[in-house]
């Protein structure tokens, strides 16, 4: 027969043992896998305290009463656990002892059994039964559960090399990595890594970035490595580098002065000058455009800055952690990321692991995460086995997504595989979409991809016959104003469709030829004003500044347009 908890819940029993070498380990047993007849022999021995939770006692003490396991009472108020244990006669010195504590918290429990446990017990005293509150001994199975997992620490780090596995072994000693087990969690060799890389980047005062997919914690990484560095008591500041509009992000980084547009009403600093002697979180770096990037380039280098509209240098002590979910190093071959700022802004480099990669840090953080959401109904072990083998493609943010969905729909009930199930029903999550409705949306994108294309070079090819008069220096067209003014906004017209076209660079799959279209659209604009001034000398101009550009540009659209991708 099996020992099942009467709420139809696993009972977890912690078992204290006192060794002859004068050292107690705590270890966590599941009453699922014990018949009766072992579950005494576990418990009967000299030198062993077991504790258990309270509303478990009425199927146990039946069993232990068999064995002569004797009862004691309660301890009164401000008792401490070694003399309650005492308050039994002489005659029950050899027997065992089971005893009903109440406590009202996890610590004032510790203040009572650490000191028993370890001054006072010994491998040649009663075993013990401990019956506590549940609430407490639901507390205690999770510490007993993370230190099992740190004595494993061991053999998962024999995944690195020696050297690598020597200096975690040394750096995973440090207090404060040890107190980021409760910030940082997960006991996976990923998890223990990146830990130690939060420690040693707060113990330095250069650029951190942060490299990982969306939802990995790149943003709790940063505050962990800002609150344990020397700049903690100054400002931290998260900016998403994507959401500022490119034209406000010199006011928005730098400041401006009063009336240094037309909307400036009024003066107002900057971040950089904001997080002085703090640290800036520039979240998607990546999405800066070259313009920008060359601007933040300077004030990070300098730590001088401007506000927009002043002519007075301003110095500002920040230290920069950036963050990206794109390949930014591809970005810097393709050169749509300057390479320079790269190398300035990547000092110190950590690679955050997505969840999938760790699935036995997922139990961790679900537990965690439930606990601040729900006491009611803890989470099963079939239910976390069922986490471990979902993919998480939006990592720990997704995971919390549906624990916080789970309980707000179907909070009266435990959560089970099929609540996620119904969930992703609900919210037609295109991760459980059939393959066909995937492979559609697929085809849809491709098909639009290259339409974009074939009707941008299209339009390319428009401006390149629209300019042949001036190319080949037709005097009817050259000499006549009004046919110039025509030319002129039929290009302006083009290029604001072909602007509308390529505004998004994923259908080129190629941001330098993005990049590589703009500046052809600067460049004939600039070229444009001036020809009324001077139009016979477009001729050259074509040829000296736009042909090359205009047959490599139609070359490589061309070439995306009729490829198989």
């Amino acid at each position: 027969m099996k020992l099942i908890h009467r709420k139809g819940k696993t009972m977890k029993i912690i078992l204290y043992q006192r060794s002859e070498k004068n050292q107690t380990e705590p270890s966590l047993i599941n009453s699922d896998n014990l018949c009766d007849g072992e579950l005494i022999c576990l418990v009967s021995p000299n030198g062993i305290i077991s504790l258990m939770p309270q509303s478990s006692s009425e199927t146990i003490i039946p069993l232990l009463s068999e064995i002569n396991f004797q009862s004691l009472d309660p301890p009164q108020k401000k008792i401490e656990l070694f003399r309650a244990l005492k308050l039994a006669n002489h005659s029950f010195d050899g027997l065992p002892r089971r005893i009903h504590l109440n406590y009202g918290s996890v610590g004032a429990f510790k203040r009572s059994f650490l000191p028993f446990i370890n001054n006072r017990y010994t491998p040649k005293n009663p075993a013990c039964v401990l019956f506590i509150p549940d609430a407490i001994h639901s507390e205690l199975v999770k510490e007993a559960a993370i230190k099992k997992s740190k004595k494993e620490q061991t053999e998962i780090l024999s995944e690195f090399d020696p050297y690598l596995r020597s200096w975690l072994c040394e750096v995973s000693k440090e207090p404060i990595v040890l107190g980021l087990n409760d910030s940082y969690l997960g006991m996976s060799d990923s998890a223990i890594l990146t830990r130690a890389l939060i420690f040693k980047a707060s113990q330095v005062d250069s650029s951190v970035m942060l490299l990982g997919e969306s939802g990995t914690g790149k943003t709790l990484i940063a505050k962990l490595i800002h609150d344990n560095s020397s700049r903690k008591k100054g400002a931290f500041i998260v900016i998403n580098c994507s959401a500022i509009p490119e034209n406000l992000f010199e006011s928005e980084m730098f400041g401006h002065t009063k009336w240094a547009f037309s909307d400036a009403r009024v003066e107002k600093p900057g971040i950089f000058e904001i997080a002085d002697k703090g640290t800036l979180f520039l979240d998607e770096v990546g999405d800066l455009t070259l313009e920008n990037q060359a601007k933040l380039l300077l004030a990070a280098e300098s730590k001088e800055f401007r506000r927009v509209g002043s002519i007075t240098t301003k110095k500002s002590d920040v230290r920069i952690i950036s963050a990206t979910n794109s390949n930014i190093q591809l970005r810097v071959h393709l050169k749509s990321f300057r390479k320079d700022l790269f190398f300035r802004l990547n000092n110190f480099q950590i690679e955050v692991p997505p969840l999938r990669n760790r699935p036995d840090d997922i139990p961790i953080i679900a537990n965690t995460i439930w606990s601040r959401i729900n006491k009611q109904f803890p989470l099963s072990d079939e239910f976390l086995a069922f986490l471990k083998k979902e993919t998480w493609p939006g990592n720990v943010r997704e995971l919390q997504m549906v624990l916080e969905n789970i309980n707000a729909i179907f909070g009266n009930r435990p959560p089970s595989r099929e609540a996620v199930e119904c969930l992703h029903k609900l919210r037609n999550d295109l991760g459980k979409a059939p393959q066909l409705e995937l492979e559609s949306n697929i085809n849809k994108l491709r098909n639009e991809y290259k339409d974009r294309l074939a009707q941008s070079i299209h339009i390319i090819r428009g401006i390149r016959v629209k300019f042949r008069p001036l190319i080949n220096n037709d005097p009817l067209v050259i000499r006549n104003p009004q046919e110039l003014k025509k030319i002129r906004t039929f290009v302006d017209l083009q290029n604001a469709k072909l602007d509308e076209l390529c505004r998004d660079p994923l259908y080129f799959k190629d941001p330098a030829l993005y990049d590589r279209i703009r500046c052809f659209r600067f460049d004939l604009d600039l070229a444009l004003q001036n020809l009324s001034r001077n139009p016979e000398n477009f001729h050259e101009v074509w040829y000296r500044n736009f042909q090359d550009a205009y047959d490599d540009i139609f070359k490589k659209i061309f070439k995306l347009v009729w490829s198989q991708n």
